[in-house]
């Protein structure tokens, strides 16, 4: 069995090597290749997924799941496709209609391959594509605040129907995930209208009414439905803690709103209230319910304490600084002294003990960041003596986030001229020997966690160049190993699996390093993937597993998937025409650009334009929306605004043939834009780009859309 999860976990990072390598190469935007070179070699390579996928299914039953996983490699290819697309054509690929593009065939495979990747994906797109429409990244929307409340109870309306379907289907993952996004939009939603409330004079409206009676609706709909009628201890806690939060944040709100010495001595008096209240409402229920609700008992206790801590620390902190006392080591020590003292108290006082040590630590580190080096050695003594009595019990990780934290402070007071990477390098080493030393699965589990947060930080800096190459390679390689040891070891706590999110995390990050060229970590990662499959497959010659797994559908469901396939094709196919039709019959205009330099996801290093017609001062009488610009030449040749419409039919009839066009846009206040604001360019160019680029020159087709051709210097 170990070996059969040790050649699957080879497979696995080939696949990550090899996608990672694909999103890498075309994001590069190498001009050593055609535009139609590009798209086809896209197409070809999620053909070749999907292909490959269906011959481990047939010739290699024992590892269907991982023809699954490659499988799923053919989506992620389509969308780097419909992104590559957008770069050849300068059409911006964090706009909704890619996202939109790449959902439908996601949807239709989570429909007909029942695999819980698509269903997660298409759950995640469906979102980003939702967000994207209300909110576009390439322009800014005027809203009063009554349509962004209707918008995002929109949004938090469909996010709560996902839950509800998939809490008592598969993959729950999508129902947690809607679970964590419908506290988000609630939170947003209820301080969005306290805020106008307190902070903006905002009158009382029936609207605001109506959305706190929606939320505590909601929440109430969430308890009864998966406390009492069908338990689903995930959904309860998440809805707990983002109760939690909601209410806690309020508090701050109302505080900072009312200030003064009463409102916070009311905040600690509060917390001390939550720490009797829970531990009586725990006592009662531990003695009325069986040892089956056991894990109540965990959630009030758990939001009893965090409630708790969040009111005495916030209260604490704002006497001191109101006092100005924030500078005082008896204040630090007063606080500090409440850990050793929590941790000496009785189990069966958890809520009182945990209380006690989170309201220490946290006001402790509250004021840290003033203090000398032998303070903060004692305050470092203190934790660590703490830390190590409780290193099986909940509140370790908080214990290792204050220690580190107050050693990260340590170093930088001891050598205040120590550049940061290598005040990290310190702190990490620090962090591996605690993860070496400290025994215990929990505090293992989150010990490692902070090796590899630290790590990861860590190769972000590029400022000595020894220590960035030392530091990446040397985390990919732990990665690596800890990837193996979790996937073939079992007996593991859940914690340690967090490597495999900081794994593909890497990949994603090394996206946006500047210090390393994409098209050379392209070649990189596509040799490493290769290698890593051809180790694979040496393996894999010793394995005689037959079960389907995972990949079943894969041989099973032929005639279903292989239709998507061929419609994601199709959709490559009507883009591409589309685009060249514009091309060859569209109307070549001149525009004036003032360019900028940022990176898009998928799509790599572009320019984000503005031109002397994104700006129309007139207006259409507060009008927001479609618009339909009519240009004029200049003497110079430059297209110029002459009017614009919110109708086609109407700008038409005041076309000249000669030299006028009509250009599509959405106008929002005084801005217009076009769909042609981001031209795509060859990775490192930007900056010539930048200095020299003056003029645009733009193909118009019939019905006013826009492809931006090319840039031009004086």
């Amino acid at each position: 069995m170990r070996s059969i999860k040790a050649v699957m976990t080879t497979y696995f990072i080939g696949l990550l090597f090899w996608l990672s390598s694909i999103i890498y190469f075309f994001a590069a935007n190498w001009g050593g290749m055609g535009h139609i070179a590009k798209v086809t070699l896209a197409c070809l390579l999620m053909v070749l997924f999907y292909g490959v996928s269906y011959g481990f299914a047939k010739w290699k039953p024992g590892l269907a799941d991982v023809g699954a996983w490659i499988f799923w490699g053919g989506s992620i290819a389509f969308g780097a496709a419909v992104a590559l697309i957008g770069q050849i054509y300068n059409s911006h690929a964090d706009g909704y209609t890619f996202f939109l593009i790449w959902l439908i065939p996601s949807v239709l495979l989570a429909i007909v391959t029942r695999f819980p990747v698509f269903s997660v994906q298409s759950f995640i797109l469906f979102n980003i594509t939702l967000y994207t429409y209300f909110y576009p990244v390439d322009r800014w929307i005027e809203r009063t605040i009554m349509e962004d409340t209707i918008i995002t109870i929109a949004i938090l309306l469909v996010n709560t129907a996902i839950m509800f379907l998939y809490a008592s289907r598969k993959p729950k993952l999508v129902a947690y995930l809607a679970a964590v996004l419908v506290q988000i939009l609630a939170i947003e939603v209820t301080t969005e209208w306290t805020g106008q409330y307190l902070f903006f004079d905002e009158p009382f409206s029936i609207a605001g009414m109506i959305v706190y009676v929606l939320i505590i609706l909601l929440y109430a709909g969430i308890y009864y439905q998966y406390l009492i009628k069908a338990e689903n201890k995930v959904l309860v806690v998440l809805a707990s803690l983002g109760a939690a939060i909601l209410l806690i944040s309020h508090f701050f709100m109302i505080t900072s709103w009312i200030s003064g010495l009463l409102v916070y001595l009311f905040g600690f008096v509060l917390g001390i209230g939550l720490i009797a209240a829970g531990s009586i409402w725990v006592a009662k229920l531990a003695r009325k319910t069986s040892g089956e609700n056991r894990w109540l008992h965990q959630l009030i206790k758990t939001v009893s304490i965090f409630l708790a801590a969040l009111l005495i620390v916030s209260s604490a902190l704002s006497i001191f600084y109101l006092f100005n006392l924030e500078g005082a080591e008896w204040i630090l020590f007063s606080a500090i002294v409440l850990v050793p003292i929590g941790t000496h108290l009785e189990k069966k006082q958890s809520i009182l003990r945990y209380t006690l040590m989170l309201s220490g630590l946290g006001m402790a580190t509250g004021v840290l960041w003033d203090f000398s080096v032998p303070v903060l050695l004692i305050y470092m003594a203190i934790i660590g003596y703490a830390l190590w009595r409780e290193r099986e019990r909940a509140i370790y990780p908080f214990m290792i986030a204050a220690f580190l934290y107050g050693a990260g402070l340590t170093i930088f007071r001891l050598w205040p001229d120590l550049s940061f990477d290598y005040g990290l390098l310190i702190l990490l080493i620090l962090a591996l020997a605690l993860y070496l030393l400290v025994p215990g699965r929990l505090a293992k589990g989150w010990n490692l966690v902070a090796v590899l947060t630290i790590w990861f930080v860590l190769t972000f800096f590029s400022e000595h160049s020894v220590l960035y190459y030392l530091s990446n390679l040397a985390y990919l390689g732990f990665l690596l190993y800890k990837t193996y040891k979790v996937t073939v070891k079992t007996h593991l706590h859940w914690l340690e699996y967090a490597v495999l999110a900081y794994l593909i995390a890497f990949f994603g990050y090394k996206y946006y390093d500047l210090f390393w060229k994409l098209l050379h970590k392209s070649l990189t990662f596509a040799l490493a993937g290769a290698v890593f499959f051809l180790i694979a497959l040496y393996l894999d010659k010793r394995q005689t597993r037959e079960e389907l797994g995972e990949g079943g559908f894969i041989l099973g469901g032929v005639r279903k998937w292989v239709p998507i396939v061929l419609l994601q094709l199709l959709i490559i196919g009507a883009i591409i025409v589309q685009k060249e039709i514009i091309l060859r019959n569209g109307t070549e205009i001149m525009l004036k650009v003032e360019p900028v330099d940022p990176r898009a996801f998928m799509q790599g290093d572009y320019v984000d334009l503005a031109y002397n017609i994104s700006t129309y001062e007139a207006g259409l009488d507060d009008y927001s929306g479609r618009v339909y610009v009519l240009l004029e030449k200049d003497e110079a040749g430059i297209s110029q605004i002459k009017k614009v419409y919110d109708n086609m039919n109407e700008a038409r009839e005041q076309v000249n043939k000669g030299n006028e066009v009509i250009l599509q846009g959405e106008l929002n206040g005084d801005r217009i834009t076009y769909g042609i604001e981001s031209f795509f360019i060859e990775e490192g160019t930007g900056e010539w780009v930048e200095e020299n680029a003056d003029f645009a020159k733009v193909k118009v087709g019939s019905n006013g859309d826009a492809i931006l051709m090319e840039l031009e210097a004086k």
